[in-house]
């Protein structure tokens, strides 16, 4: 196996594929990116056996053949070396990559290919559809941050999809806050799908996607696959039934208030400060809408904003922690909180986007 490949090129490539490997390893082919030379390019993969990634990138490709390398220690080398063209030969008896440039020569050992994991099913993209990357982009922001960590419900650790039609909507819950969002599609075909996404293949695809050349999303029998032209997610799918949010988030909410999103997110900070067991009380009225949170051994914290507000007063404690996690996710220059009742979830939303909201369930106490 021989090729010559620009630095910068080499670079870039390794350092999106090694987003796919794990921190640790149990495998240790597993820590290392797959090389594979063949016609007038290089492809990368990389995978957890969760996620994998794959790319290709432009060679001068003299002699076709394969290798898998420790992906780090390659990614922080090539990113020391001088820029313009690496010479790069592999012996494939001993798994040892040579890379050579500037005269110097660097010797790196590796992983026979063949103790490399098959690549993910192609034909998870067989009936996918486009969406436009910045879209993606939204859904991912609005509903990742949700996403529970009780690996006893493993269907709360990652993101629901489902596309009908010309629109695929998104939803994580952890059991108490809860993320909806929504985006157009085109849908020629009119597939369909619901799939639940683990966590971490989304928030890899979203740190994909600033770089994407298209997107198209497909889901397979067991995999999903996010194809964003340069370069290709492919994750399994996690089991388990996803609860219907609409039991839990009512339909008419009697009180509205509007606020100053910025405002309201910095009260909250402030409030979060003196948050005991991360709970604060809101109270919205005839004089706008008030925060407060007190714990015995630090103090006190009251924050009164100017806000519109429709309907009965209310006052509901809350988990300011998810509050701002939810309000970091939203953006415009006002928010919108929805109350229907003291038991029920609190509704946050954009005043410019109605379709995309987060919810929070009150605490029993204050």
């Amino acid at each position: 196996m021989r090729f010559t490949i620009e630095q910068r090129l080499l670079h870039d490539a390794v350092r999106s594929a090694a987003r796919a490997v794990g921190v640790r390893q149990a495998v240790p082919v597993l820590s290392g990116v797959c090389l594979h030379a063949a016609g007038q390019e290089l492809r990368l993969r990389a995978t957890d056996l969760e996620v994998e990634i794959s790319l290709a990138v432009p060679a001068d490709v003299a002699e076709e053949g394969a290798v898998v390398l420790p992906a780090r220690y390659l990614q922080e080398l090539v990113r020391r070396l001088p820029p313009g063209p690496l010479a790069i030969r592999v012996t494939p008896t001993n798994a040892t990559a040579r890379i050579e440039v500037d005269g110097s020569e660097y010797v790196i050992h590796g992983f026979d290919a063949g103790q490399f994991p098959a690549p993910g099913a192609e034909g998870a993209v067989a009936s996918a559809v486009a969406i436009e990357p910045k879209h993606l982009a939204t859904v991912l922001r609005e509903t990742g941050f949700a996403t529970g960590h009780d690996e006893s419900r493993p269907w709360f650790t990652g993101v629901f999809l489902s596309l009908r039609g010309n629109q695929v909507i998104a939803l994580a819950t952890d059991g108490s806050i809860l993320a909806y969002s929504e985006a157009p599609v085109h849908n020629p075909a009119d597939s369909a799908f619901s799939v639940i996404l683990p966590g971490r293949s989304l928030q890899e695809t979203g740190r994909l996607l600033p770089e994407a050349q298209g997107c198209r999303i497909g889901a397979g029998h067991s995999q999903f696959q996010f194809d964003l032209g340069h370069v290709s997610l492919t994750s399994r799918l996690l089991e388990g039934q996803y609860p219907d949010f609409r039991k839990y988030i009512p339909t008419e909410f009697p009180t509205q208030v509007c606020v100053g999103r910025e405002r309201f997110l910095a009260a909250c900070e402030r409030a979060a400060l003196a948050a005991h067991q991360s709970s604060i009380r809101l109270d919205a009225g005839a004089e706008g809408l008030k925060l407060t949170a007190r714990t015995p051994e630090v103090g006190e914290v009251t924050e009164r904003l100017p806000a519109r507000v429709g309907g009965p007063e209310f006052s509901v404690p809350l988990n300011v922690h998810y509050v701002l996690s939810g309000l970091r996710s939203l953006e415009g220059p006002d928010l919108v909180l929805e109350f229907a009742g003291p038991r029920t979830a609190v509704r946050f939303r954009s005043s410019q986007e109605a379709k995309s909201f987060f919810a929070v369930l009150p605490l029993l106490s204050f």
